[in-house]
């Protein structure tokens, strides 16, 4: 089955709709919180963040355009069914692209960790959200959109084999090699950090007992900062977690995506390749429903997994609902001032 659309079925009412709607309005209602929280919320204009923010927003237009186009073109209005997949398989498309940018950001976090303040810029951060939405318009869309009108249909199932190859498997493969590496880097990193705090202990336990309890003073407004987003760690602790939590970030996001990507390409190349029939069956559903948890699962992965927009989400619902059942609204605010004082030293 080709990317973005759902199978026709006989049945008037089939399984297919209720995970399908739930789903979908997960996918829309956490995509719009990860949107609004990032729009709205200055600490969180972070780099990574606005490659967050990116993805977020091609997953919120495909949730739009594949199932309830399909479920509104189906039972209330005509539509082109061909141009209605292409529409959905570009937002698809869009959300592997922004994908693969943001696995690339952090592997250059933990791979080159020294080059990365010199080569993320914010031009280079604007370029590859461009990239990443530009380039599937331009080899997918459009050439898709000109032989839909233009090419037989011996042409238009030639370039559904090759955009398998380029679109689906390729970046999946180039997004599990780069994943692979990066846990393999931040595990040597946590080993190496490890055997060298084990011998500061040995050397100077008892210096070292009282940095890591947080005895000693901070003048530097930024220390004091950063031994509160530390929470009493040491530096070692904040950098190993960093890494180690942009790891099992991106691994989440990457594993559910190359799973639906691998699943669907498998059928569609054996479809083809197989006197370009098509069968219609419930391995089609199922490839419907993989594409629709992706784009649910993505918002829910940056709430549990991500810290400073878990940390947002906390103080947006908790704080509110505080100040709701009549605790004084001065302590709660000047709480809030005094954080809002602190320097965002960590993410």
């Amino acid at each position: 089955m080709p990317v973005g659309d759902a199978p026709k079925s006989s049945d008037p009412f089939p399984w297919i709709w209720i995970p399908g709607w739930f789903l979908t309005l997960v996918g829309i209602l956490g995509n719009t919180m990860v949107i609004y929280l990032i729009a709205t919320n200055r600490r969180l204009r972070t780099q990574v963040n606005v490659l967050i923010l990116s993805l977020a927003i091609a997953d919120l237009c495909f949730c739009l355009s594949y199932f309830p186009a399909f479920f509104t073109c189906e039972f209330y209005l005509p539509c082109d069914r061909e141009l209605r997949k292409i529409f959905a398989a570009y937002f698809a498309y869009t959300s592997l692209m922004n994908l693969c940018v943001l696995t690339a950001d952090r592997y250059v976090a933990i791979v080159m960790p020294f080059k990365y303040v010199s080569f993320m810029t914010s031009r280079c951060v604007v370029t590859m959200v461009t990239l990443s939405w530009l380039l599937p318009a331009v080899f997918y869309f459009l050439v898709a959109i000109t032989l839909k009108q233009m090419a037989s249909e011996e042409a238009i199932t030639t370039f559904r084999i090759v955009r398998v190859f380029v679109f689906q498997l390729t970046p999946c493969f180039s997004l599990l090699l780069a994943t692979i590496h990066m846990f393999y880097i931040a595990k040597k990193h946590s080993k190496k950090m490890a055997s060298l705090v084990s011998q500061l202990q040995f050397n100077h336990p008892i210096s070292y007992q009282k940095q890591k309890d947080g005895l000693n003073s901070y003048p530097d407004p930024t220390q004091r900062g950063a031994r509160k987003c530390g929470r009493g760690r040491s530096g070692y602790e904040i950098k190993n977690g960093f890494e180690i939590s942009s790891a099992r970030l991106v691994g989440v996001v990457v594993f559910v995506m190359v799973l639906c990507y691998a699943i669907d390409s498998y059928f569609d190349l054996r479809n083809y390749f197989s006197n370009f029939q098509t069968s219609i069956d419930d391995n089609d559903y199922i490839i419907c429903l993989l594409y629709m948890t992706n784009s649910a699962a993505n918002p829910l992965f940056y709430a549990l997994l991500k810290h400073d927009i878990k940390k947002e989400l906390k103080r947006l619902f908790f704080q509110r609902k505080k100040l709701e059942i009549g605790q004084p609204k001065g302590i709660v605010l000047k709480a809030y001032l005094r954080e809002l004082a602190e320097p965002a030293v960590c993410q």
